[in-house]
């Protein structure tokens, strides 16, 4: 019985993922874009607590204007995270339900499973051994 791979395999990439370049999240232009978001939301959420002080100052302490600014702080990185996520699962789900329906008719070699990315990326070995087994019974009947 074969052992399915982990996560944590370290495989060579393949010559589509070669010609492809580093994805954006793993070069420093992509470091540097995260960086900028984050400060970015930080400025956000100085604003919108500056705005808030401003206009309902009435008896605010710096105690309270540091928990509201926390608070929103909090908020717009939870937003933040949460968007990234669901365009990492949602994207690469979408690429494979592509590729899958090009593999059933045909279109595309079995091979082509190795461009998925991303959170749908954990499901193309199994995929691939559902489809080679597939295959191989079309071939023995």
């Amino acid at each position: 019985m074969a052992v399915s791979p982990s996560i944590f395999d370290e495989r060579a990439p393949s010559e589509d993922a070669v010609a492809a370049g580093p994805s954006l999240r793993n070069t420093r232009l992509g470091r540097v874009a995260m960086g900028s978001v984050v400060a970015v939301l930080f400025s956000l959420s100085l604003l919108v607590a500056s705005y808030v002080l401003n206009r309902f100052s009435m008896g605010v302490t710096l105690t309270a204007s540091l928990l509201l600014l926390a608070g929103a702080l909090v908020v717009l990185m939870v937003v933040f995270v949460a968007a990234r996520e669901l365009l990492y699962w949602r994207l690469s789900a979408r690429s494979l339900a592509r590729l899958v329906n090009e593999l059933r008719a045909g279109d595309a070699p079995i091979g082509d499973l190795d461009r998925v990315k991303g959170g749908a990326a954990i499901l193309v070995e199994p995929l691939r051994s559902i489809l080679l087994d597939l295959r191989e019974a079309k071939r023995t009947n």
